[in-house]
């Protein structure tokens, strides 16, 4: 709970005087497909990797600032986009890279207070209980011992602060069965460019989670014909959210949410299983559909060359 992570920070820093160095180790693991993933454990895992690394190292950045030989380190991979890593164990994976994407926004938001912020991942196997309690003691000859790490640990540990710093499963069964079986999230690009996470680490990690699960479940759906892709829009759509956020000056510079809609039914009228694993944007889809007048997508037909860009998205020049 939020109150016993606090309460041990607090026991930490009464006790040593202060906090000058994080490692998020604590972990869950079930490598289970899509469908054999219970929902009990999917969220023991993002509450276990993700939500607790991020918790923990929130509640000990005040005392991080303070230090002069200030690290976080995460034991979690490298982000590494490609779908097999994510195929038939999409839960664990979203939860492991939770842990990576909390190192690429939290090393920029916090680069400027010199606290270093980074990962660790073995190259091979390391024989652990974990390891154990999967592929049985048959590993071991096979695998490396924990000192590997604790010795690469300490390395990066001792050089100087700052230097280096979805309702889908429920679906499935029906979706198995169908002749025209798409699943579409309304999730970005998996842009792994740290300005998109500083500021807002807790947002980026919910949304590509979303699209982690494009990338897992098209290449685990693959065969059974499902197409799974994923939608979003270039410019900011002027919405209730985009309201809220930005006042009614938003909609200025926004387009309608019929450029969304009409790109969602652009995709899902294509036959299933012949584009998966997509990250589309809403007018390049358009454009594909032939449509080559944009402004009658603009809130302000005469802002049609001004519009904001939407989060996520480097590629800034929209089809106007």
């Amino acid at each position: 709970s939020e109150e016993a992570v606090r309460a041990a920070v607090k026991k930490a820093v009464d006790t040593f005087g202060g906090i000058d160095i994080l490692i998020n180790n604590a972990s869950a693991i079930s490598l289970t497909p899509t469908e054999g993933t219970d929902m009990k454990r999917y969220d023991l895992m993002h509450n276990i990797n993700t939500r607790g690394t991020f918790l923990v190292s929130k509640e000990c950045l005040p005392y991080l600032r303070k230090s002069r030989h200030a690290h976080i380190l995460n034991l979690s991979p490298p982000l590494n986009m490609e779908p097999h890593l994510f195929s038939n164990h999409v839960a664990y994976t979203m939860a492991k890279y939770g842990m990576s994407m909390c190192v690429l926004g939290m090393a920029q938001e916090y680069e400027s207070a010199n606290i270093s912020v980074n990962a660790l991942w073995p190259r091979m196997i390391i024989f652990t209980a974990a390891v154990e309690m999967l592929r049985g003691k048959e590993s071991y000859p096979y695998s490396r011992t924990p000192e590997i790490m604790a010795d690469a640990a300490y390395a990066i540990l001792c050089r100087p602060a700052g230097v280096s710093t979805g309702r889908s499963k429920e679906c499935l069964p029906y979706l198995r069965k169908s002749r025209h079986a798409h699943i579409l999230n309304i999730s970005p690009p998996l842009n792994m460019e740290p300005h998109w996470f500083s500021n807002h680490v807790a947002y980026t990690m919910a949304k590509y989670g979303m699209s982690m699960c494009v990338l897992g479940m098209a290449r685990e759906y693959e065969s059974a014909n499902i197409s799974v892709n994923a939608l979003w829009p270039r410019t900011m759509v002027f919405t209730a959210a985009v309201e809220m956020l930005q006042g009614k000056e938003g909609y200025l510079y926004s387009r309608k949410p019929e450029i969304m809609s009409d790109a969602a039914y652009a995709i899902l009228c294509r036959p299933a299983g012949v584009s998966t694993g997509k990250f589309f944007i809403d007018d390049d889809v358009l454009a594909e559909e032939g449509v080559k007048d944009f402004t009658q997508y603009a809130c302000v037909p005469e802002n049609a060359h001004l519009l904001t860009p939407d989060v996520f998205v480097n590629d800034t020049k929209a089809k106007l």
